[in-house]
């Protein structure tokens, strides 16, 4: 009897219970193999975004121009919103749903940064909100010393900036080009760290540099004994070059970081309170910082989309290693006079003989047109090396060689190579060295 008992208090208790909880189970497992799966579609969705914005500004020669250079990040928003909204099987005008999800969308450039966030419009009948971009923000702080003296300084993802000085209303200057340590190099720019430069090109970085940070260094004496002089006085011990540990670098990424925080939680916010969502930015952690602060990249948010009893809450960061704006170890490829058909990356032990650096833009298909014709066309017609390709690491020098030579050989090229890509770039702030405001 007491066997029976226990049996139909299991059938009318314990097996329900079971029953409930597996079903649970099996819920939450389908919610979060859901979850991944946005999560994948995000990712593709932000992919494309990135392959569209580098096709834009590549193909158009007026991408340095901000004007049309908003009109391709614009084009570029266009591809996300289809794509995600047809990954999601959302076909038609449901398209505009799917995007009440996404509080913002963040386009990082060389100096500065774009929000693409919902803004308020008054409809005839209701508020509705449509994506904008908002309008460009530098990487900027202004600082105060002494008497009325103020210094603004727009930084750049490495080691160029654009410079601000108002002197207690005796002296205003503007200058804008890249820092290097004076030391490193000489003033005809002929010499850097010791290597012998001989492309025209470099020289005049190494030369421009040298005279800018001559300046800047001027500027920054005039705040004397302070934390602007301390964190940016450029010498051996304080190097602007990116990657470089100093105090320079510590305040150049706190400024970046802040701002891109600030602009980023300020938008969502503003969105989650008139649509009455709780958009919070989340935490990004220190491998997502590395990947913003060292590219140009494409940053999607998607938060509060329901998934079963939860809401879904991701986002994706996909940097572009293959646009027309910036210059790093990444986008630098190299080819040795053992193997001319083949380009390598700075690293690779493949890469033997005499080395020069190209850009990696000279290694892609171009698209040309002329009277309505549209042709293709490699600037160099080289082949990837199968195995530094497939090996990031190599991008940068080696830590070791095998003999003095070599090293000679490959740091002289990188050397050589960086300044020149970076002298041939064209800079929106440029501008402010043909002022008739700049006293030298």
């Amino acid at each position: 009897m007491r066997l029976q008992n226990l049996l139909v208090i299991f059938v009318i208790i314990a097996l329900p219970v079971i029953i409930i909880l597996s079903v649970f189970v099996n819920y939450q497992i389908d919610t979060a193999r859901l979850k991944s799966t946005y999560s994948s579609k995000l990712i593709d969705a932000t992919y494309d975004t990135v392959a569209a914005f580098q096709l834009n500004i590549n193909n158009n020669k007026y991408s340095t121009v901000s004007d049309s250079l908003m009109e391709d990040i614009q084009a570029s928003t266009n591809i996300f919103a289809k794509t995600l909204a047809s990954n999601l099987g959302v076909i038609g005008s449901k398209q505009s749903q799917v995007m009440t999800y996404i509080p913002a969308i963040l386009f990082t450039l060389y100096d500065g940064y774009y929000i693409y966030t919902p803004v308020a419009k008054e409809d005839q009948t209701y508020e509705v909100f449509e994506h904008e971009l908002k309008p460009y923000v530098y990487y900027t702080k202004t600082y105060a010393g002494g008497t009325n003296k103020i210094l603004t300084i727009n930084y750049s993802l490495d080691n160029y900036v654009a410079v601000y000085y108002y002197d207690n209303g005796h002296s205003y200057q503007s200058r804008a080009g890249y820092l290097e340590v004076p030391s490193d190099t000489n003033q005809e720019g002929t010499r850097y760290k010791g290597y012998t430069i001989e492309d025209a090109d470099a020289q005049a970085y190494y030369k421009e540099a040298y005279d800018f940070t001559k300046w800047f260094n001027d500027i920054v004496k005039d705040f004397g004994n302070s934390d602007v002089y301390e964190n940016l006085y450029i010498d051996e011990d304080n190097s602007p070059l990116q990657g470089e540990a100093s105090a320079f670098n510590d305040e150049k990424v706190n400024v970046i970081e802040t701002s891109i925080t600030n602009n980023l939680m300020q938008a969502m916010k503003v969105y989650g309170k008139y649509a009455g969502k709780d958009f919070q930015l989340p935490e990004l952690n220190g491998e997502d910082w590395d990947t913003i602060l060292n590219n140009i990249c494409v940053v999607s948010f998607m938060q509060g989309l329901p998934v079963g009893t939860t809401l879904f809450s991701d986002y994706a960061i996909i940097p572009s290693t293959d646009n027309s704006k910036y210059v790093n170890d990444n986008t630098l490829y190299f080819i040795g006079s053992n193997d001319p058909n083949t380009y390598h990356r700075i690293g690779c032990e493949e890469l033997k003989g005499d080395i020069t650096g190209y850009n990696r833009a000279d290694f892609k298909l171009k698209q040309l047109e002329e009277d309505g014709t549209i042709t293709y066309t490699y600037n160099n017609a080289s082949q990837a090396c199968y195995y530094c390709m497939v090996r990031a690491s190599e991008a940068s020098l080696p830590e070791t060689y095998n003999n003095e030579t070599e090293k000679r050989n490959r740091e002289k090229a990188y050397y050589t190579a960086l300044a020149r890509e970076k002298h041939k770039l064209i800079k929106i702030s440029d501008y402010i060295n043909n002022s008739d405001k700049i006293t030298k």
